[in-house]
Parts: C-alpha cells; structure tokens; sequence
C-alpha cells in the first residue's frame, strides 16, 4: 500500500489481487493488465492508461481515474464508490453490476459503455458523452446527468428516482419500464 508506481509500464502485467490501497500510478500504462480483485482504494490513476485491461471486482473507493484512457476495460462487480473518471476515455468499457455509488464523470467520454444493473447512485455525470451506452436495470437514484449527452442509449428497467437530465439531450433513447 501507499506504492509509488508513477509512470510504471505494466502493460499486460498480471496484477490480479494486488495490494495497492493509497498507490500512485499516475502516467502508468496498465494496458491490457490484470488486476482481477485488486484493492486500489483511494489510489492515484490520473492521466493513467488502461484500456483493454481487467479491473473485475476490484476496490477501488475513491480512487483517482481522472483524464485517463480505459477504453474496453472491464470494471464488472467492481466496488468504485465515490471514484473520479472525470475527463476518461471510456468508449465500451464495462461496469455491469459495479457499485459507482457518488461517481465522478465529468466530461467524460463512454460511447457504447455498459452499466447494466450498475449501481449510480448519487452519481455526477454532467456533460458526458455516453453515446450508445446501456444503462438497463440500473440503479441511478439521485443522479445528476446534467449536460449530458445520452443519445441512443437505453435505461430499460432502470431506478432513476429523482434523478435530474437538465439540458441531457437524449435523442432516440430508451426509457421502457423506467422508474423517473
């Protein structure tokens, strides 16, 4: 924990269960790596790259993720409550059934990410693109997606109970069976 792995290249390592809790990998290259069940709770990922890699049921509360690049990572059951991707590159990356309880997402960029069954919760997704993304079954009560961009995307079967779409452009989504 607390590891200083700024600038690291560790593309393709095989990190699955590593103890990083408070690590700054900042600028690291983490493309394609596994890191399976990891615990990066609160640690420092800015201006990281980590597409293709695999952050499965990882922990990563409060971690840093922001202007970084995790385009097709998988952060499936992961636990990111209160996490920071402001600023990403996360074209179809994966977060089904994460908890993103409070995410951070601004001015993000998600086109065809998938959050099905996510839990969002309180989460700020202003001024993101998430162009074709599929939200069904989501949990996003109280979530804040102003400026969003939401075209084509689906919420089928999602809980978005006092969410707030103000100025959310949502041209040729789906909303079927959603609670708003």
């Amino acid at each position: 924990t607390g590891a200083q792995l700024g600038g690291a290249k560790l593309a393709g390592a095989k990190l699955a269960g590593a103890k990083l809790e408070v690590a700054d990998l900042s600028e690291a290259d983490l493309t394609g790596a596994d890191l399976t069940g990891a615990c990066l709770r609160k640690a420092t990922l800015i201006k990281a790259r980590g597409d293709g890699a695999c952050f499965v049921g990882v922990t990563a509360d409060k971690a840093l993720f922001a202007d970084g690049s995790w385009r097709g990572a998988r952060f499936d059951g992961s636990s990111l409550a209160e996490a920071d991707f402001s600023n990403a590159e996360l074209d179809e990356a994966v977060f089904d059934g994460a908890c993103l309880r409070k995410l951070r997402l601004y001015d993000a960029r998600a086109s065809k990410a998938s959050f099905r069954r996510a839990d969002l919760g309180d989460a700020r997704a202003d001024a993101v693109a998430l162009l074709g993304c599929v939200l069904d079954e989501a949990r996003g009560d109280g979530s804040v997606w102003e400026g969003a961009i939401l075209d084509d995307s689906s919420f089928a079967g999602a809980s978005l109970n006092g969410a707030s779409f103000v100025k959310a452009p949502c041209l040729g989504a789906s909303f079927q069976r959603a609670q708003l």
